[in-house]
């Protein structure tokens, strides 16, 4: 019988490339390196698991791992594959110095969950925060460690079993490591009383003369997403995103992946923007196909607490006292309940109002609401869901138009999904095959800069419309007053400018109107407008 003994992670790395050989990551790793990404910094890199796949991209690669040995490795492998187009460096997350700034910053596979002692998570997160470029991207893949639906079991690391007893070896696989030589593995895990997760290995190398046993033990520290995004935002990072699984579909509880992609926040912190540039910074910065995304559970989603306290402020300020006439809300609702059509709609610029717009429509089967902005989102989500009474401008617009409390509660119902992205830029691309009956936009379009920007926000609707589809929209004509205070001037809208841009689209106008708004400091327009998609 072999005499055991304890290794470290530097005697690890001489068969580093046998134990680990997961490409499950691959396809979207490779896909974070945009054509815009110049130079990618992986930390840590083990080997070169990731390192040496993406190298193919021709991006620059930095690659950082704190066990010389495994630099070592690394180097010795992209020398033998002629990549030099890749650097690897000793370095420790917790200490990283580099001077230098990165597109894209990837901490693989369970990595930073190494880091057990939460200052240190910290400190490694400020150090990460430090090497990202302004407009950079930081990659954080972590495992939730627990049990999850069984058709992502393959997303669990390959050393742990949440169905496994606690403190029992389990044999995992023998491989060939050399020539008449090869490489067993069994495993035992430990769940620890402050939460964290002991996996313990052991190594059998066997040759036709000789047994080497090893052993050795890491530690890992499960997180949930508010624990970690609290993480973050202490050391200046923003959530973009927290996908679930390797396909980018957003994070959900049991999923076995919490996959968090993060930028740089500017010197002005989100919760420190003054109410009035809320909706300006919303979009600086956003790209669709980058920062999209669709999600049916908004309550998953990060929040900024001064953007949702914005858009609470916003839905009791508006859309919670009398229905006021004469300042165009009555012709958008006239609107809505003549030329609504039944099916599926799409409202853009949704922010907390679309249940009143929509309430005088019939036959609305599913409704997908639009934003840039998710707290926008989550305050109306809320708002619809709630079984509180609806406010009185909503019971004048249910009188005047005869809509039973049946019906509103039916059109609560059909609140569908969410979708967050730019509606006034080229749309996702993920979205270029969806075609909705109806899509509504009411005083997000006249936020467009230019009036040829404005022109092709229609070209944008009419590309989502189903054949005889119609669209459905109101902009409201800022006074000078208000346009220079608030830097934005919309003087470019005109009837004739709104039908121009129909029409170019290959919509047929079947309404255009300005109506004079009386004894509003912001406003003294608001343009309603119909059209119909050319079948």
């Amino acid at each position: 019988m072999a005499m055991r003994h304890k290794i470290s992670y530097k005697e690890r790395a001489a068969y580093y490339d046998v134990e680990y050989t997961d490409t499950v990551d691959h396809a979207f790793l490779a896909s974070l390196v945009g054509g815009s990404t110049r130079s990618v910094l992986e930390i840590p890199c083990g080997v070169g698991r990731n390192a040496l796949n993406l190298a193919r991209s021709g991006c620059s690669i930095v690659a950082v791992d704190n066990e010389p040995a495994m630099v070592e490795r690394l180097t010795e492998k992209a020398e033998k594959l002629g990549f030099n187009n890749v650097s690897a460096l000793v370095g420790d997350l917790r200490t990283l110095d580099l001077e230098e700034r990165f597109d894209l910053i990837l901490v693989p596979r369970e990595a930073f969950q190494l880091l057990v002692d939460l200052s240190q998570a910290r400190q490694s997160l400020k150090a990460l925060r430090r090497h990202l470029s302004d407009d950079g991207t930081l990659m954080i893949d972590l495992s939730s460690f627990a049990k999850v639906r069984p058709e992502q079991a393959y997303l669990q690391p390959d050393y742990f079993d949440p169905t496994a007893p606690d403190g029992s070896w389990r044999f995992e696989w023998t491989r060939p490591l050399a020539a008449r030589l090869t490489l067993s593995r069994h495993r035992m895990q430990q769940h620890n009383c402050d939460g964290t997760v002991d996996v313990s290995f052991r190594h059998i190398r066997e040759t036709e003369t000789a047994i080497d046993e090893t052993e050795t033990t890491i530690r890992l520290r499960p997180y949930c997403v508010d624990e970690f995004t609290a993480l973050c935002v202490d050391a200046g990072l923003k959530v973009e995103k927290v996908f679930g699984d390797y396909g980018r579909n957003w994070y959900q509880p049991n999923d076995a992946r919490m996959i968090f992609l993060l930028s740089a926040t500017t010197d002005i912190r989100d919760d420190q923007l003054p109410p009035s540039g809320v909706m300006w910074e919303l979009g600086r910065g956003f790209q669709n196909d980058r920062d999209a995304f669709r999600t049916k559970d908004l309550q998953l989603v990060p929040m900024r607490p001064s953007v949702r306290a914005y858009f609470e402020t916003y839905l009791t300020e508006y859309f919670s006292g009398p229905f006021i006439k004469g300042q165009g809300a009555e012709d958008i609702l006239k609107a809505m309940a003549e030329w609504g059509v039944m099916g599926n709609a799409l409202d853009l610029g949704s922010g907390t109002s679309t249940l009143f717009w929509y309430l005088p429509t019939k036959g609305v089967n599913r409704l997908s609401c639009c934003d840039i902005a998710p707290e926008a989102l989550s305050v109306l989500a809320n708002f619809v869901r709630s079984n509180q009474p609806l406010p009185e401008c909503y019971g004048w617009v249910a009188d005047h138009f005869k809509i039973s409390n049946h019906s509103v509660n039916q059109l609560r119902e059909r609140f569908a999904e969410f979708l967050i992205f730019d509606c006034l830029k080229r749309w996702p691309s993920w979205m270029d095959s969806h075609r909705y009956d109806l899509i509504t936009a009411f005083g997000n379009l006249a936020i467009s800069g230019t009036a040829d920007a404005y022109d092709d926000c229609f070209q944008h609707i009419a590309d989502h419309l189903a054949p005889t589809g119609r669209t459905i929209g109101a902009d409201w004509a800022r006074r000078q007053s208000f346009a220079q205070k608030d830097g934005h001037d919309n003087s470019y809208l005109s009837i004739e400018l709104i039908a121009s841009a129909m029409k170019n689209a290959g919509l047929t106008p079947l309404e255009c109107r300005r109506i004079e708004i009386q004894r509003d400091p912001l406003y003294d327009a608001i343009f309603v407008w119909v059209g119909q998609k050319n079948s």
